[in-house]
């Protein structure tokens, strides 16, 4: 039988979201947890969430949130979403409301099938160009996939003013038409002020009913004479002005919460006799009337001001003093029913009031737990709203001052690093006169005041720091991780020091973040030499080996630690921070730094974190010591320990190392789920160089061009809006598809005018002296003069690229930079160009016969035998020749690289032209066959008119059987991944 809506509820969400997925979103939907099974919600406690948790968070949230909506639309219902006062909205919230819409209508099953509404309300008037949700609204209208109708709601006007009054008062329009006039030009149609004039004209007796004229009468002069003031809130106040003392007393404290508050929240407060009116009741009591009168409303557990503009009349009408006492006395006492003052937990009712979830619509209790600290934030907002000048006493000062930091951490944890960031900044404010505590003779008791101020203030600007990180305000990480480090005994600064690393990482500063990482790790002991020479990174490999080789495979994954230290953790995030900026710079300090980590985690114990250096170290064995069992050795130690929810390491490990091993098209297939977990878990980073990478690798594994190309196309949207960086090096990618394809796919209009082709790439790049970016066009421009036979060209950027030292570094580049530059060798060889090129055509195939031997005979056998065939036809081997082209044709076949098959075929015809001998056309035509099939039209179109082929100049790839069974992903639109 079919499964109960709730239960094909749950298994739409199982499929949909891996169990990490889950237990992230768990932390912001909490009742997805009734939805799922028990066990698979993760219990993935944040040990410190000033460093533990992911900047990537908004990006995680948007990408579950899209997963979430996708998975209940699947199941043919419809979801409605209703948002209010957008107007009052930050940036982040909007954004992430805009750009989840964007990721679910772009869930390709879901194309066609119209079923999530989502009605956003706001005040146009109040929401100037500068406001966020401008911006972003454009970008909805703009999106192919969201229908936009846009319902402009006017004032009232007389008819309809006329209408509200005759219905009322049970009279013909003609007798209320003046009236309703009067009432119009008071209160310029706002049906919330009208209602509130004409109650006060009811309640003034103005609007009486007449017992000579048996109906409701006024007087419209004396309307239109009552000075009631130019504006709404003149009114508000004439209303207001007639409340009972202890009715306003209630308003004033309402009004401390802003527009609305929980009902339990307001029992709360009602169990303070120094807060709570006076005359022995409780705000409580007065709620009927102040709701009777139309100023307050409830709905569900919540009491609301019944606009926001009578919520800021009656709070800014209070004294400055008094409200900052009442927020101090309100703070002070919710603070006393939580633990924040509390050193250890303890089972006890302030353990359910500490996590009162005040806004379960569903609650019926009023100490229903749910997700903690929601007074906790609650309670920092009223000190906060009080101000660090109303408070004199430092002891205060600190408590208040450590009720942020909780407060903070705990608005970090779960991502929301805006509050998070609000938090620790309020907390450093109440220690601004004393922020790092009082030191008598340099000395600082760590246990007492001053302890306990500096150990407050750190982590209060640790948490800013972190939080501005994740925020992308890289000034803000510079800032308070450089106090930090100026302030504080070097030992203690670590977790700043980690930072700053990632802040000049992440801003593209290289080689600051390697001269400040290596600077830190001198100061740890680290031995890290003043000039990385080729000797000494030699001589380190021989030295790191020699204490390896004391250690088996099972030996190095048995010394993992299931937690470490945070010394220990912040020492490998440095290191982390400076690999990943050493290879950008192609830094001779790469090897050595991987090395020392190598060392450092065999004698301190192997966590997570030293998986990169694990990457690194073999990745060295392979380059310095071309020793590939050892540098797969580590590759597999790497994927043992490392964490599978995060996707730069694995990346890293797939990308760079185990690509030698595994065919390429299998590797962009890892790298691919590579992304989905980086995503998850909001690894956004390295999630889209995962995303970049496995399409290059697509693309040297021949997947089809036209499907790789609209990948491209695709997800450049998203590159672009999360990390620029791996934009233009997917983009540069794409020129090659463009073309081989002769198709233009318009790829820099991603940019929006701020890189308009590769040259301005180029000229940029030169500019800011980006060596991988120009390492990657000159690659480019290469590999595309290499498919059109312009050899003298692509010898030109081949020369060029030598001379960037990461050209010689092992990347699948390489593999291809070899290959390719031995056939053109060969080629300019035969074509009379030197006998040079004889000898630079034996360095190629004297490699791949070492690749081939020590890495994967599944890549390079094909490669190998057409090196081995252009060998022999350049020494007039015809008959060895032929076997060989024949072996590689037929060697491509079988590994599914079409490309190279239909390369096989063409220099086979090539050199069968150059001797004479027949049979040429026949090859050439299998040839273009494999180029139509790999979607290459422009180079089949180039190889029919070189050669006068018989084919049709219609031929497309519908012709041929397409062979796209390796391809394991394809999707659309952002999510549009080969």
């Amino acid at each position: 039988p079919e499964a109960t809506p709730p239960r094909r509820a749950s298994t739409a969400i199982f499929d949909a979201l891996d169990p990490p997925g889950r237990s992230s979103l768990a932390k912001f939907v909490p009742s997805i947890e009734k939805l799922v099974p028990d066990d698979s919600i993760i219990d993935e406690r944040v040990s410190d969430s000033r460093t533990e948790a992911a900047p990537g968070g908004y990006w995680q949230l948007v990408f579950l949130l899209s997963k979430l909506v996708g998975a209940i639309l699947t199941l043919d219902r419809g979801v409605f979403m209703c948002l209010d006062d957008l107007q009052w909205c930050d940036s982040t919230m909007i954004g992430l409301v805009v750009e989840t819409l964007i990721s679910a209508s772009q869930i390709q099953q879901l194309r066609q099938q119209s079923r999530f509404m989502v009605v956003g309300m706001y005040r146009d008037d109040e929401i100037p160009i500068s406001h966020p949700l401008t911006t972003r609204l454009d970008i909805l209208r703009k999106s192919a996939n969201i229908d936009v109708a846009e319902i402009k709601l006017s004032s009232l006007s007389r008819e309809d003013i006329a209408d509200m009054i005759a219905t009322e008062v049970r009279l013909p329009r003609r007798l209320v038409y003046g009236l309703a006039d009067v009432v119009h030009k008071r209160t310029s149609g706002h049906a919330l002020f009208v209602v509130q004039l004409l109650n006060s004209l009811v309640r003034d007796s103005i609007i009486a009913y007449s017992p000579r004229k048996h109906r409701f009468d006024w007087d419209e002069h004396k309307i239109a004479s009552l000075r009631m003031g130019d504006s709404v809130a003149s009114l508000i106040v004439s209303n207001l002005s007639r409340l009972r003392s202890g009715e306003r007393k209630s308003l004033r404290i309402l009004s401390c919460f802003g527009v609305q508050s929980d009902m339990s929240l307001v029992k709360l407060i009602d169990g303070s006799p120094d807060i709570a009116p006076k005359q022995g009741k409780t705000i409580e009591s007065f709620l009927p009337g102040l709701i009777e009168g139309g100023i307050l409303e409830v709905s569900g557990p919540l009491v609301a001001f019944s606009h926001d503009l009578i919520q800021h009349h009656v709070y800014d009408n209070i004294p400055d003093d008094e409200r900052r006492q009442l927020h101090l006395d309100i703070g002070l006492y919710l603070g006393s029913m939580t633990l924040l003052d509390a050193h250890t937990l303890k089972s006890s009712l302030d353990g359910g009031v500490d996590q009162l979830y005040l806004s379960d619509a569903s609650s019926t209790t009023d100490d229903s737990v749910a997700k903690p600290s929601t007074l906790v934030s609650i309670v920092t907002d009223q000190i906060n709203a009080a101000g660090p000048h109303f408070v004199a006493d430092e002891s205060q000062r600190l408590r208040f001052a450590s009720w942020n930091l909780h407060a903070g951490k705990d608005a970090a944890e779960h991502s929301n690093f805006r509050a998070a960031l609000f938090n620790y900044e309020n907390g450093i404010a109440f220690l601004a006169d004393t922020p790092w505590g009082p030191a008598e003779d340099g000395v600082v008791d760590r246990d007492g005041d001053s302890g306990r101020f500096r150990t407050c203030c750190r982590e209060l600007h640790e948490g800013a720091a972190f939080s501005s990180l994740a925020l992308g305000e890289p000034a803000g990480v510079e800032r308070y991780a450089r106090t930090v480090i100026e302030n504080v005994p070097f030992e203690d600064s670590l977790v700043a020091q980690a930072l700053h690393v990632k802040s000049l990482m992440g801003a593209a500063r290289y080689a600051e973040t390697i001269a400040t990482g290596l600077a830190v790790l001198r100061l740890l002991k680290f031995d890290m030499p003043s000039t990385p020479t080729p000797m000494a990174v030699y001589q380190t490999m021989i030295e790191t080996g020699n204490v390896t080789s004391k250690y088996t495979s099972d030996q190095i994954t048995n010394l993992k630690q299931t937690s470490i230290n945070a010394r220990k953790r912040n020492i490998l995030k440095i290191v982390d921070g400076v690999i990943l900026a050493c290879y950008r710079e192609s830094s001779p300090y790469l090897p050595l730094v991987a090395c020392a980590m190598v060392k450092y985690s065999l004698q301190n114990g192997v966590c997570e974190e030293s998986a990169t250096a694990f990457v690194v170290y073999g990745y060295f064995k392979i380059f310095v010591q071309e020793n590939f069992d050892e540098g797969r050795r580590w590759g597999d130690i790497a994927l043992r320990i490392l964490d599978s929810n995060l996707a730069f390491t694995p990346m890293t490990l797939y990308g760079f190392l185990l690509f030698w091993f595994i065919p390429h098209q299998n590797v962009a297939n890892v790298l691919i789920d590579t992304y989905e977990a980086g995503m998850s878990v909001g690894d956004v980073d390295g999630a889209m160089y995962a995303l970049c990478i496995s399409m290059r690798f697509s693309f040297f594994g021949g997947v089809n061009l036209s499907l790789l190309s609209h990948s491209y196309v695709k997800a450049l949207k998203q590159m672009v809006k999360f990390c620029k960086e791996s934009a233009k090096f997917a983009i540069v990618d794409l020129l090659i598809i463009q073309g081989l394809t002769g198709i233009d796919y318009f790829a820099f209009s991603v940019f929006e005018g701020m890189i308009q082709d590769e040259d301005v790439l180029l000229a940029n790049a030169r500019l800011k002296k980006h060596s991988q970016v120009l390492e990657i066009i000159y690659s480019r421009r290469f590999f595309s003069a290499f498919w059109f036979g312009e050899f003298a060209e692509a010898n030109k950027w081949y020369d060029q690229s030598l001379t960037f030292p990461s050209m010689k570094m092992p990347k699948i580049q390489l593999i291809y930079h070899t290959f390719y530059r031995g056939i053109i060798a060969y080629q300019m060889y035969r074509d009379g160009e030197g006998e040079e090129w004889l000898d630079e055509g034996k360095k190629a195939l004297d490699r791949m016969k070492v690749w081939t031997k020590k890495a994967s005979k599944a890549i390079f056998e094909n490669k190998l035998y057409l090196l081995e065939a252009e060998h022999y036809a350049s020494n007039c081997n015809i008959v060895a020749s032929k076997e060989s082209y024949e072996l590689s044709a037929k060697s491509a076949r079988d590994r599914g690289v079409v490309h190279e098959q239909g390369l096989a075929y063409e220099l086979y015809g090539k050199f069968l032209s150059s001797v004479g001998e027949p049979g040429a056309s026949d090859w050439f035509e299998r040839a273009h066959a494999c180029y139509i099939q790999w979607g290459a039209a422009a180079k089949a179109a180039q190889l029919r008119k070189d050669y006068n082929l018989g084919v049709p100049d219609e031929i497309t790839s519908a012709s041929f059987d397409l062979n796209l069974g390796s391809i394991k992903h394809s999707r659309d639109e952002d999510g549009g991944l080969i």
